[in-house]
C-alpha cells in the first residue's frame, strides 16, 4: 500500500490523498497552516485574554475534564496551581472507569482540594447510544468521543460555567486536519486560539447543534430513542444567550505538549501513577479501549495511534525512523484479541462476541468495497 512519505498515512485511507511529491492533502495542509497553529508565544496571549475575562464572575471558572489519565491530571494541576483558576473537576463516568484511573482522580482531587463530581449518564440510554455507534461505524467509543464531550459543554451552558477545559493532545486535536474536514475538535481548537468571541461560539454551537440533529438521525431509527439521547448528552441552542456560550477550551492550543514531562509534574504534584504497561500513547484509563484498539484494527487494517503519529511526524515531534516503530509497536498491540477487555465491550454492548465478529466483517467488507470503487 502507498503511503505518505512525510507521515506515513495510506493512500485511500482517512481521506489521504497521496499527491505528486511523495506528500500527502495532510501534510500540505499543514504546511499552509501548521505555523501559525504552533505560534504558542501569540496563542497565550488569546488564552489571558479568555480567563482574565471571565475569572471569578461565575461560580466556577471553568470545568476540567478529569477521566484519571496523565493529561487529565496534568491539565487540572495545571488550570488551579499555575492559572489560579476556580474549577470543578467532572468525571463522565460510562460504568467503563479502571480502579486505577479512579483512585489518580481521588488523589488529585485531594490534593488540590477541588470539588469534583461524576456524570453518570442514564445507563439504558448510554448503552443504546454504544450499540448504534457500533453497528453503524463499528465503533462504540464514538458515543463517548461526541457524547462525553458534548454533555460537559451542555453542563456548562446550563451552570452558566464559561469553559469546559480538555486535554488532548495537539496530535490528537489535529489528527484529522485536512483541507474540507468536518472534525468538530480541528474546528473548535481553531476558535480557541482566535480572539474570544461569544458571537462565533453561538454560530459553531449553533451548527453543531444542526450536525448532531442530522447524525443522530443516521444512527437511530426510533424518533423517541434519539430524542432521550439528543436530551441525555446534548445542549439545547435556545438557551443560548447574546452574553453568554460555553467553550471547549484545549490547553495544548496555548502551550507545547511533552507527554513524559506531563507524566512527571502530574506524579510529583499530584500522586499519579502510571499504568503497569506504560508507554508514548498509552492509554489505560478507560476498559474497553484495547477492545476498541482491535476493532479498529480489524476494520481498516492499520492500529487507531496510526492518525496521531502521523500528526506527530507533521508536527516534528518524532523522526520517520521513531514513527515507523510507533506504528509496528501499536499495530502488534491492536492486532492482538484483548480478552478481558472484550468480555467487558461485549457486557456495554450486551452482545455476544460473535456478534460484535459479525458487526467488523460487515465493516471491514464495506470499507473494501468503497476502495474497490
Amino acid at each position: 500500500m502507498k503511503r505518505c512519505s512525510r507521515c506515513l498515512l495510506p493512500d485511500g485511507r482517512f481521506h489521504t490523498e497521496i499527491t505528486g511529491d511523495g506528500g500527502c492533502n495532510y501534510c500540505s495542509h499543514w504546511d499552509e497552516h501548521g505555523a501559525a497553529i504552533s505560534d504558542y508565544e501569540s496563542n497565550r496571549v488569546a488564552l489571558a485574554q479568555r480567563l482574565d475575562a471571565v475569572r471569578g464572575k461565575h461560580v466556577f471558572d471553568a470545568i476540567v475534564g478529569l477521566s484519571g489519565g496523565k493529561d487529565s491530571v496534568y491539565v487540572l494541576n495545571r488550570t488551579v496551581s499555575d492559572f489560579g483558576l476556580n474549577v470543578l473537576a467532572l468525571t463522565f463516568d460510562n460504568g467503563c472507569l479502571k480502579e486505577s484511573a479512579a483512585a489518580n482522580i481521588q488523589r488529585a482531587v485531594e490534593k488540590l482540594g477541588v470539588q469534583h463530581e461524576f456524570y453518570r449518564p442514564d445507563q439504558r440510554v448510554h448503552r443504546a447510544f454504544y450499540q448504534a455507534a457500533f453497528r453503524t461505524f463499528g465503533d462504540p467509543c464514538i458515543a463517548c468521543a461526541i457524547g462525553g464531550y458534548c454533555v460537559v459543554l451542555k453542563i456548562c451552558l446550563e451552570r452558566r460555567i464559561p469553559f469546559f477545559i480538555h486535554g488532548r493532545s495537539p496530535y490528537q486535536m489535529f489528527r484529522n486536519f485536512y483541507a474540507g474536514n468536518d472534525d468538530i475538535f480541528t474546528e473548535t481548537t481553531q476558535l480557541n486560539i482566535e480572539p474570544p468571541s461569544i458571537q462565533k461560539l453561538i454560530q459553531f454551537l449553533e451548527q453543531l447543534d444542526e450536525r448532531v440533529g442530522a447524525w443522530l438521525e443516521a444512527l437511530f431509527g426510533d424518533p423517541v430513542l434519539r430524542e432521550r439521547v439528543r436530551s441525555e448528552f446534548f445542549l439545547d441552542p435556545n438557551q443560548l444567550t447574546p452574553d453568554f456560550a460555553p467553550e471547549f477550551l484545549g490547553l495544548f492550543a496555548f502551550e507545547p505538549y511533552d507527554e513524559e514531562h506531563l507524566k512527571q509534574v502530574a506524579e510529583a504534584k499530584l500522586g499519579y501513577r502510571r499504568p503497569k504497561k506504560d508507554a508514548l500513547l498509552s492509554h489505560d484509563d478507560c476498559k474497553i479501549h484495547d477492545a476498541s484498539a482491535y476493532l479498529f484494527h480489524q476494520i481498516h487494517g492499520e492500529t487507531p495511534a496510526l492518525p496521531e503519529i502521523a500528526a506527530m511526524l507533521r508536527h516534528g515531534a518524532l523522526t520517520m525512523e521513531e514513527g515507523r516503530h510507533l506504528v509496528e509497536f501499536n499495530t502488534r498491540f491492536s492486532a492482538a484479541w484483548p480478552t478481558e477487555s472484550m468480555n467487558d465491550l461485549c457486557d456495554l454492548l450486551e452482545l455476544s462476541t460473535e456478534e460484535i465478529r459479525r458487526v467488523v466483517e460487515e465493516k471491514r467488507r464495506g470499507i473494501e468495497k468503497f476502495e474497490c470503487h
